[in-house]
């Protein structure tokens, strides 16, 4: 990622999606509890729980460099670490959060136009990994007990419930929201616990 690359992710952040994602985590955290952001970008949903939770642990996984150092620099109390969320059965501190919140790429590769800028092509459409993807990176990181935070597309719902059923978590909440000013998108919001350990 370029400076120019890196201007326009700061310039453009939080998003909308980011704020209600942040404020359902918000309405769940307990003091010193541990949240885990996967695709976490340059650090803004997790340093925005860090405003109003300071009692937390915050985590992120993030696979773009540049954006994680960025995140490293704005959540030195944080754990940043560099990767691709589709290897997550590598991943350190198994079943250790008590949150994973996630707002993955919307869109499936051939759905639209590429961006030609490489980082906005990556946060909007599944280059590095979709739902399914995300949906076993956070069970394999949650401990029994723990909460997944994902928001989507409302088109996409019934395609992320059934993924999030497929992978053992159970849904708790389910509450749409229209898409920051765009006219006609809605977002889909769940939260889903992982409720027993899960074999593989």
């Amino acid at each position: 990622m370029n400076k120019t690359q890196a201007s326009f992710y700061q310039a453009n952040g939080p998003t909308h999606a980011t704020f209600y994602l942040v404020n359902q985590v918000l309405d769940h955290l307990q003091p010193h509890q541990r949240v885990l952001e996967l695709g976490c970008g340059g650090g803004e949903a997790l340093w925005q729980i860090l405003q109003h939770r300071g009692d937390v642990q915050v985590a992120g996984i993030e696979r773009e460099a540049e954006l994680a150092k960025l995140a490293r620099s704005r959540l030195p109390e944080g754990v940043i670490t560099t990767a691709d969320i589709r290897q997550w059965a590598s991943f350190s501190h198994r079943g250790s959060y008590d949150h994973v919140l996630c707002n993955p790429p919307f869109w499936p590769v051939g759905k639209g136009r590429l961006p030609v800028d490489p980082l906005r092509a990556a946060s909007r459409f599944e280059l590095h990994g979709g739902v399914e993807d995300f949906i076993q990176a956070a069970v394999h990181m949650l401990r029994v007990g723990g909460w997944l935070h994902m928001i989507h597309l409302e088109t996409r719902e019934e395609e992320v419930i059934h993924a999030l059923g497929q992978h053992g978590l159970t849904i708790h909440q389910i509450r749409h929201q229209e898409g920051g000013g765009r006219r006609g998108v809605l977002w889909v919001l769940l939260r889903a616990c992982k409720e027993a350990e899960i074999a593989g």
